[in-house]
């Protein structure tokens, strides 16, 4: 059953952004800066369950929800569920067993995969990538180029949401995804210090939803 909806997902994070983004008197600082506007949402590159922003602010308002960073093949992942358990296997002299998980983050589905890419031109590699792992909801969030003219931005964002039905149209033809699986797209834009952000959500066929 699905417990994060791409809906509360995105409340959330419009919420995060708030909160830990703008309420930040050095966050338009940490936006020139790749690496640590990256760190600023995400944190450290190595992989943690506990020192992640936006993995903290989450876990903090979603109950047992666990995460983890640099988790394999995406930037974060978010679980309620428990861990695979009762693993078999054999203990020193071959003594057959079994190996429980409950300490670990090892769930038995991911509720949420989150691909951050500042490069709005690159960030369609982060939708295959989030085409490759199941879970209930995808994310990916991106930003558009500083210091365009509104045409453009509309151009930019008309490209991002063509490029996520595309890509899980042809995905979903290949090889069918989940229909419970939701995709959010959230894309930043800063203009004159101000951040805001335009955001679409689509079903497993790379369909918009309402």
């Amino acid at each position: 059953m699905k417990v994060i909806t791409a809906q509360q997902f995105l409340n959330l994070w419009l919420e995060f952004s708030q909160k830990h983004i703008e309420s930040n008197a050095d966050w338009v600082n940490q936006w020139n800066n790749n690496d640590g506007w990256s760190k600023f949402i995400l944190g450290t590159k190595t992989s943690c369950s506990n020192l992640s922003p936006i993995g903290n602010f989450f876990s903090e308002r979603i109950p047992n929800l666990k995460y983890r960073t640099e988790n394999s093949l995406v930037d974060l992942t978010m679980s309620v569920r428990e861990s695979f358990q009762s693993i078999p296997t054999l203990f020193t002299n071959h003594v057959p067993g079994v190996l429980e998980t409950y300490a670990s983050h090892y769930p038995v589905i991911h509720d949420v995969l989150f691909e951050h890419e500042n490069a709005i031109y690159f960030s369609w590699h982060e939708v295959v990538k989030l085409t490759y792992a199941k879970s209930y909801l995808k994310v990916l969030v991106t930003y558009n180029s500083d210091t365009l003219q509104e045409n453009i931005v509309t151009k930019e964002n008309e490209m991002m949401f063509n490029t996520v039905q595309t890509i899980l149209e042809q995905s979903s033809r290949e090889f069918a995804e989940n229909e419970q699986t939701e995709f959010l797209l959230l894309i930043g834009r800063k203009k004159e210090n101000i951040l805001s952000w335009t955001s679409g959500i689509f079903d497993s066929k790379g369909n918009p939803k309402a």
